[in-house]
């Protein structure tokens, strides 16, 4: 569930419990595959989520923020781009 949610902070298996035990309860109408599509899960998991659901949603949260910073003035952006 750590690996899943992400093992920095204490949601973080939290939430890959409830993510679990929801793919687990969606995925028992194919008995044949259950195990097989929950280990692709994990695998893509840790394949693309290194830092988990949570560090997942942090650094998505501190792009949304930086988004909404003051913008700099009109002079700044001209000298930079001049140089």
């Amino acid at each position: 569930m750590a690996v899943l949610g992400g093992m920095t902070n204490l949601i973080g298996p939290v939430i890959g419990a409830v993510v679990f035990a929801y793919l687990g309860s969606s995925l028992t109408r194919l008995p044949d595959l259950y195990m097989l599509a929950l280990g692709a899960v994990m695998v893509l998991a840790i394949l693309f989520f290194p830092q988990g659901i949570w560090g997942l949603l942090v650094q998505v949260w501190r792009r949304i923020k930086k988004g909404r910073a003051p913008p700099r003035s009109v002079g700044a952006r001209r000298r930079r781009r001049t140089r």
